[in-house]
């Protein structure tokens, strides 16, 4: 068996790719296509494919299906280091993501709806006693595509400003429908409080 293996396959497959002797293994990327489909038995077959594969220092998951959406509860192997979505996704399920899975450096969601927020990502102000608690997560990268919708700016926005206090590792992140210069200010108003925000690169829309 190969040190490095990347498959891209539709569902049905990963059944018998899961007969595949994978404990060698070093790094391993899989990613499922398809059109039209929505069981999510097919996550749970691919992570059973990468919970073989122990010992990995890169195990990534690319779902290319716009139908099958990617829920925390789903992802029952806990040690990926990227994970790719192209199926709408809540912010909700994106901060479990981002909780469930401690070792993910990189993740990339095409299509983020923010309506019905349940978490509260209030952010404290500049003279708050308190810093804001940190998240259990190694993440470097994020990229975060919003789903067109109303008053989604200011969502993004709030979003982003959230996870740059709450995320000491991220480096860089990309958004559409985020205002660079908004998001630049308050990293100016808190980096004195918060030193990690002076090395993360901002790729956001100009207007």
């Amino acid at each position: 068996m190969p040190a490095s293996i990347d498959i891209r396959a539709a569902p049905d497959l990963y059944q018998a790719i899961a007969e595949m002797p994978l404990s060698a293994t070093k790094s391993i990327a899989l990613c499922v296509e398809g059109s039209g489909v929505s069981d999510p038995d097919a996550i749970a077959a691919v992570c059973h494919v990468l919970a073989k594969s122990q010992g990995c220092t890169r195990k990534e998951l690319h779902v290319d299906i716009v139908t099958l959406p990617v829920l925390p509860a789903l992802v029952t192997c806990t040690d990926l280091t990227a994970l790719n979505v192209l199926a709408p996704t809540s912010v909700d399920s994106m901060l479990g993501l981002i909780t469930r899975l401690p070792r993910l450096a990189k993740l990339v969601l095409h299509r983020v709806t923010f309506d019905k927020i349940q978490t509260d990502l209030s952010v404290p102000p500049r003279d708050a006693y308190d810093l804001i608690a940190p998240l259990d997560t190694q993440l470097e990268r994020l990229s975060i595509n919003p789903v067109r919708q109303q008053g989604v700016v200011d969502a993004v926005i709030q979003t982003i400003n959230y996870l740059l206090l709450k995320i000491p590792t991220l480096g860089y992140i990309d958004s559409t429908h985020a205002p660079k210069q908004q998001v630049l200010e308050f990293v100016g108003d808190n980096v004195w409080r918060y030193p990690h925000l002076a090395h993360v690169n901002l790729n956001l829309s100009s207007a």
